[in-house]
């Protein structure tokens, strides 16, 4: 059951955000996430592409799952960094359902970059140094050091949340899981059942298994701080070296 004033802040935020979407196309479907899907689009006000990322069907009547997209958008807004993929606009569309637009990032994740060099693909081996995925790690630290110095902590770090662009870019992406340090905890009304490794489980225990650290796995929310987001860090830089996740699942 949902309180009042939680459905007092979801109507103010609907009037807020009302606005037309029709400059507006969507051209593709880039990926499907925990809370929303993501689509290739052009916006045509500006002539340009941009990633827009739109709240499932299933959780739009959700007044708080509303309320953690609309902070997942603000959040990221909040941190103006070149490792920090920048939130254009957030927005209801003509079918009232809630989206916010980002910058569309044309390249591989660091997931994907892995996998190749795990089944040593020679293109990404040779270009891909030791030197080069230090440096790739090191704008990654860049980026959370600052949303650290923001009070924000991220809660989902992982290759697959890291962007590599074509020409060198590294963006630090989904701050879906992302809160104020000093902010009370959203909880899903909603847990998922069945995940793998490297999905993200979103309820009581929130994070990546094969990275999270123990005071996560534990679900102790607010025993999380600057701390654990450190320690995905130091998980992602041991897949990064190694190919291999820290933690396996009974068929890793």
């Amino acid at each position: 059951m949902h309180t009042l004033d939680t459905k007092q802040k979801l109507q103010e935020l609907i009037e807020l955000l009302k606005d037309t979407d029709s400059h507006i196309e969507i051209k593709s479907d880039i990926a499907r996430g925990g809370m929303g899907q993501v689509s290739l689009a052009n916006d045509s006000s500006i002539s340009r592409d941009i990633a827009l990322k739109v709240l499932h069907d299933d959780l739009q009547q959700d007044d708080t799952m509303c309320l953690q997209f609309v902070e997942e958008a603000r959040i990221t807004g909040l941190l103006e960094h070149s490792n920090i993929v920048p939130v254009h606009t957030v927005g209801i569309n003509d079918e009232d359902k809630i989206y916010f637009t980002m910058k569309y990032v044309d390249g591989d994740s660091l997931l994907s970059v892995i996998e190749e060099m795990a089944v040593e693909n020679e293109d990404y081996l040779s270009y891909y140094t030791q030197f080069m995925m230090l440096s790739i790690f090191h704008k990654v630290c860049d980026a959370i050091s600052f949303a650290h110095s923001k009070g924000i902590v991220h809660r989902d770090i992982k290759p697959e949340n890291i962007m590599i662009g074509d020409y060198g870019e590294v963006l630090v992406m989904d701050w879906g899981l992302a809160k104020f340090t000093d902010k009370e905890e959203y909880l899903s009304l909603k847990e998922r059942i069945s995940v793998t490794m490297t999905d993200t489980i979103d309820g009581i225990v929130k994070g990546s298994p094969a990275y999270m650290s123990p005071e996560q796995a534990r679900g102790e929310v607010e025993e999380y701080d600057y701390r654990s987001d450190i320690f995905l860090l130091g998980a992602t830089l041991y897949h990064m070296i190694t190919l291999k996740t820290p933690y396996y699942d009974k068929d890793g």
